[in-house]
């Protein structure tokens, strides 16, 4: 009987990325990647605590996956949105941070295979983050930040 891969995920933390003042989405950089071990298909979730330092003032966010290096903290938007962009236009005084999930499914991704001789072929690997900016002004944070990628 040949050998099968089994799906799996990858999980990562990061307590609190530097917050940037950005008109344009930018890279959080949460370098999470993984590599499609059998079908391909992943669900992306992500959760954490987003704010912005100017009262009256928003930011919008989403989730996005690409090949390559992943993204670092503040670089431009790239890849490939997963979800919907989501915008918040205003935090008031009392409450400038709201806690966030974002969630979405990827499909037809490339998975490790295994070739005429019984070998593994590698598969792609790509990088999973969140892209944010502010709606008019102000720094956006995003802090406790969990992501998880797992394949189905």
């Amino acid at each position: 009987m040949p050998f099968t891969p089994s799906p799996g995920f990858i999980s990562s933390l990061t307590a609190a990325p530097t917050g940037r003042s950005s008109a344009t989405l930018v890279a959080l950089g949460l370098n999470t990647v993984y590599t499609p071990r059998a079908t391909g298909r992943v669900a992306v979730f992500a959760s954490g605590v987003i704010g912005n330092g100017t009262s009256t003032d928003g930011f919008t966010y989403n989730l996005y996956y690409g090949t390559g290096a992943a993204p670092a903290n503040n670089d431009a938007v790239s890849g490939t949105a997963i979800a919907s962009l989501q915008t918040v236009t205003s935090v008031v005084t009392s409450a400038l941070t709201v806690p966030f999930a974002l969630h979405g499914a990827v499909e037809n991704l490339v998975a490790d295979a295994i070739n005429s001789r019984g070998a593994t072929v590698a598969g792609t690997t790509y990088w999973f983050d969140i892209m944010f900016s502010y709606v008019t002004g102000g720094t956006v944070t995003l802090t406790n930040v969990n992501l998880l990628v797992f394949e189905f």
